[in-house]
């Protein structure tokens, strides 16, 4: 555990799938802190108990049966099955509201210019995730700005032009928002 002077607590990993258990060591801590220096006290660190999003598939068992009902369930869809498991293995079982706003939003991801699958994301995390900016979602969410820069090319432009009119963004807004995108992909 490192402590910077801001007082910023923060456990380096090498593995993302660590994060339960860092944030289990940091609230713990934080927990102790607070007993000892203001006399606050707060239950110890729960996380084992919080389900995480997508994750109501059975365990792992059931991730690799629900995995190929899904393979099976989205024939229709015209994507590569490589992509498709990235998907499913993403967002777990709320790929399915995925699959239902890709359905949803064709005609739309069309006016806007943006892949359908990509703007089938946009809306689940804009509906499910609280997304605000382009940089939440090309960086935070969909990690293009680090492994997908010609994605942020190809949509960009009608990424930013959709959350301007679904979030009523004014031309200041919009302006810095694709600003602070370009910034970010430099």
């Amino acid at each position: 555990m490192l402590h910077s002077s801001s007082g910023l607590i923060s456990i380096p990993t090498v593995e993302m799938n660590g994060f339960r258990k860092s944030a289990e060591i940091i609230v713990d801590h934080l927990v102790k802190q607070f007993k000892d220096e203001k006399g606050i006290l707060y239950s110890s660190s729960e996380t084992k108990s919080i389900p995480i999003a997508g994750g109501e598939v059975g365990g792992s068992q059931g991730f690799a049966t629900f995995k190929q009902q899904q393979l099976q369930q989205t024939k229709d869809i015209p994507i590569d099955e490589a992509t498709k498991e990235r998907y499913i293995d993403r967002y777990g079982k709320n790929v399915e509201k995925i699959w239902t706003y890709y359905h949803q939003y064709q005609q739309s991801a069309q006016n806007y210019q943006v892949d359908t699958l990509l703007f089938a994301e946009l809306n689940y995390t804009l509906e499910e995730e609280c997304i605000y900016m382009p940089l939440d979602f090309f960086e935070r969410r969909t990690g293009a700005i680090h492994f997908h820069s010609e994605v942020i090319k190809r949509n960009s432009d009608g990424v930013i032009a959709y959350l301007r009119d679904k979030l009523k963004w004014n031309t200041e807004e919009t302006a810095y928002y694709k600003r602070e995108l370009q910034l970010a992909c430099h």
